[in-house]
């Protein structure tokens, strides 16, 4: 079972916490941009370590849909075994739920595969305790969030936290678009975050 994030691997991870036991990370994050980082996945090499950092452990297993170095170099620095997937091979995942061995699938949102399957891989992928971690990027048109948490709870996986990822600058009180960033098509403003949807795997076979 993957171990649930204490407050010093939290910490660790560059997240704000709220206090509790287990410490539970506050819905905004500071993911600012990276030299690693390109135009399409400004902050994503932060939000991977975060993630990473806090979710999984030394010889855990982190699947990836994303087609980044983001979650390879995240895994490679905390010792994990990275696994990239492919939408054809999620499509071909065949296994009874409860019997997996990630400790952390991450992929964007939507999809490039229909979110149903998208989960029912999660479900079967993730090891109990295991996370998936959804990234719905700035640049695409994000589906209704309710029907991505109702159709994780009916294959079984529980919904664990909404985060904002700040890409932008932070001053005072203001944030700023980096300066690669562009106005999606049809956007009234550059977008300065991104939401990650969380949902763990519980102990057990199928619900």
């Amino acid at each position: 079972m993957t171990p649930k994030p204490t407050a010093d691997r939290l910490r660790t991870a560059g997240f704000d916490l709220v206090p509790g036991e287990p410490a539970v990370p506050l819905a905004i994050l500071r993911t600012p941009s990276d030299p690693a980082d390109t135009t399409d996945g400004l902050g994503l090499t932060r939000l991977a370590m975060m993630l990473t950092v806090a979710y999984t452990g030394a010889g855990a297993i982190v699947y990836d849909t994303t087609s980044t170095r983001a979650f390879g170099t995240a895994a490679a620095v905390v010792g994990c075994t990275h696994r990239r997937l492919t939408p054809a091979r999620l499509r071909k995942v065949t296994a009874a739920p409860g019997a997996g061995d990630g400790g952390l699938l991450a992929a964007y949102w939507p999809a490039d595969l229909p979110t149903d399957a998208l989960l029912a891989a999660a479900r079967v992928l993730l090891a109990p305790g295991g996370v998936l971690a959804t990234i719905v990027e700035p640049r695409r048109h994000a589906s209704d969030v309710s029907a991505l948490t109702g159709a994780a709870a009916e294959v079984g996986l529980t919904y664990l936290q909404h985060l904002v990822a700040v890409t932008g600058t932070v001053h005072d009180t203001a944030i700023t678009a980096h300066p690669e960033q562009t106005r999606p098509r049809g956007a009234v403003h550059v977008p300065v975050h991104r939401d990650v949807h969380l949902f763990l795997n519980p102990a057990g076979g199928p619900s």
